[in-house]
């Protein structure tokens, strides 16, 4: 509560943000950020912007700065918070936040890696669990529409995962550095932060600029129904853009983003497709282990079965 403030100047933020910006990944956090301010204005469901990627010093973690500061101190241990915390705890922020993004970095903290589905459901969501209350009754249950920026050293989701959590993921593998100098820029960030979210809010109160915004999104929401992205991807990147083009005529005056700069991020129904992914996996398993089906391959190989170039036939 305490971080949520403003302090240095809202053209000190602008300069920094306007050369962050310049990066694509960096510039769709950015929109996240602003973007969780319509989710629920629009009427649509919580998603997650999850930035991945092994290599260290990106600057994922300073990208995650940057969208902080829109809305509160960006400094470690105010605002944003890490994985390494309980459901309950993400629930109770999130419900907290309510409209504002909650922020996590560092997902390879999650302990229960096979079951992450499950959280990924409950904070896209929107709505926590109904719990008893000590005393008899119910207790409050606390309810968000926002959106959810994460990093991690790897994806969000894998073959196991559901669709329903896929779906409610956009991801971007940031495997290149998409904030340079990152030192100077979070620097600059804890020096001016607070002023951007605020003032977008108050613009989107006055009179028709909502209006504007739902305008926008549904052009967008068009556009990229053209795609073979699914209908909450699309959902979800019509929202990211509307936000772009918003705050590209209220703060920096540059171009909005197109639906096509955002289409290679979303997933289509191939992507979410159960049986598909599972034949993605055993083919690639097979291939990854082709001596096994190899009948002049000298050792101790384990034979699981032919190959005839065509078709592999498996030892039941």
């Amino acid at each position: 509560f305490t971080s949520v403030k403003e302090h240095g100047s809202l053209e000190g933020w602008k300069e920094t943000a306007a050369v962050c910006r310049k990066n694509l990944y960096a510039r769709l956090v950015l929109d996240a950020s602003f973007a969780s301010a319509l989710v629920q204005p629009l009427g649509t469901l919580p998603f997650f912007v999850h930035m991945w990627g092994s290599k260290s010093g990106t600057g994922k973690t300073v990208a995650l700065m940057l969208a902080t500061s829109v809305w509160a101190n960006p400094k470690k241990g105010n605002y944003w918070s890490t994985f390494d915390s309980t459901g309950v705890g993400q629930e109770l922020t999130a419900g907290f936040l309510n409209s504002m993004p909650l922020i996590l970095d560092e997902l390879q903290l999650v302990k229960d890696k096979k079951n992450f589905d499950k959280t990924i459901y409950s904070l896209a969501e929107g709505v926590g669990r109904t719990r008893g209350a000590k005393t008899g009754g119910l207790q409050n249950t606390a309810t968000w529409g926002n959106t959810i920026i994460t990093t991690g050293e790897m994806p969000m989701t894998g073959f196991s995962s559901g669709a329903g959590a896929i779906n409610r993921i956009i991801e971007l593998n940031c495997n290149k550095t998409i904030i340079a100098n990152g030192p100077n820029v979070s620097a600059a960030l804890c020096r001016h932060y607070g002023f951007a979210g605020h003032e977008f809010v108050e613009w989107l109160q006055k009179d028709g600029n909502m209006a504007i915004a739902e305008k926008a999104f549904n052009l967008y929401s068009e556009e990229l129904a053209k795609t073979d992205a699914t209908e909450k991807q699309t959902m979800a990147a019509a929202l990211l853009l509307t936000a772009d083009a918003l705050i590209s005529s209220l703060f920096f005056e540059d171009k909005p983003l197109k639906a096509e700069d955002i289409a290679s991020a979303l997933k289509s129904d191939d992507d979410l497709d159960l049986c598909t992914r599972a034949y993605e996996f055993i083919t690639s398993k097979l291939a990854m282990n082709s001596r096994h089906f190899d009948p002049d391959n000298e050792g101790n190989t384990e034979m699981w079965g032919l190959d005839d170039d065509e078709y592999y036939y498996i030892i039941r």
